[in-house]
């Protein structure tokens, strides 16, 4: 069977580096952050469209094909001459350039993109920007759908992905001004009040019931949401504890007149991170990566 190029996608060409890098499913589904099932379909039809197994099972390993070994030096200068072909039909001049840059990450995160576009546009006024609601994939980044995302607990990306630390994060608790919850309470007295919560997706477990280990059981969860600006506003309406991570609602925090409260127990800072395109070819994506970084030091983002 020949190659059917018509069929081929950018977003294949992606797993396939990506499973060229990895001779992993199951790290490549990690990484780009998919399903293992919907890297394997993908996987399946690289092999019917190269007419080849690409990846071979030997044991518990997958080994590269003879074809795929030299696909992988022929993949990476192929999308290395689609980001100059792009860069030549788009050439980004910051004076004068009105494009649009797509910022992502979860809903609570929205105070630090809007300073960081804020950052942007003052050194670029026509630039417009879109906030997109969701934590970005790595697939995001590389195909531009993305131009900056917000991501925490990152995994390893691609080296085509600049990741610029934003540092750990601390938690607190936020209540209402009034609830009767003391400023350094005990464990006993955090358990017995009322939680919100947002539900989280995938298998990760919960951080705060993670922590709490077997006491876990004992904490009296009276509302799950969906996002974290539905929780903190449940904060005043519902006078509910909402253990977050502190850093990230601070400005919510003194906006809607609520206070801190310490946490009775100990629990990992979360690492944050900003991606970022990195390229040689796209001097938009070097301009806005170059300003990322200064902007992350400068408005202290973390």
């Amino acid at each position: 069977m020949a190659f059917d190029h018509k069929r081929l996608d950018l977003n294949l060409l992606v797993v396939l580096q990506d499973l060229l890098r990895t001779s992993s499913v199951s790290q490549t589904a990690q990484n780009l952050g998919r399903t293992q099932p919907a890297i394997s379909l993908a996987l399946n039809r690289l092999r019917a469209q190269f007419d080849d197994p690409i990846l071979i099972r030997n044991g518990p390993r997958l080994t590269k094909s003879p074809l795929a070994e030299q696909l992988e030096t022929a993949l990476g200068n192929q999308l290395a001459g689609l980001e100059q072909l792009y860069a030549l039909a788009d050439p980004f001049d910051p004076k004068d350039s009105t494009r649009q840059v797509v910022l992502a990450g979860q809903d609570f995160v929205a105070s630090q993109l809007w300073s960081l576009s804020q950052y942007l546009r003052a050194r670029a006024p026509n630039l417009t920007f879109r906030m997109a609601r969701h934590t970005p994939r790595v697939d995001d980044i590389l195909l531009g759908r993305v131009d900056l995302g917000l991501v925490l607990y990152p995994k390893p990306a691609p080296s085509a992905i600049k990741q610029i630390k934003l540092g750990d994060l601390p938690w607190a608790t936020i209540v209402p001004q009034d609830h009767p919850i003391s400023d350094t309470p005990s464990l006993e007295e955090w358990l017995s009040y009322q939680q919100v919560t947002v539900a989280i997706s995938g298998d990760r477990p919960n951080p705060v019931d993670l922590a709490l280990g077997v006491r876990a059981a004992d904490r009296k969860i009276g509302l799950q949401v969906e996002g974290f600006l539905q929780a903190m506003q449940m904060v005043g309406e519902g006078g509910f504890l909402f253990t977050t991570i502190d850093r990230l609602v601070a400005p919510l925090v003194h906006r809607m007149g609520y206070r801190r409260v310490k946490l009775p127990f100990a629990i990992d800072p979360v690492p944050t991170v900003l991606w970022c395109r990195s390229t040689r070819t796209d001097a938009f994506s070097r301009w806005v990566l170059d300003h990322t970084r200064d902007a992350a030091k400068i408005l202290n983002l973390s």
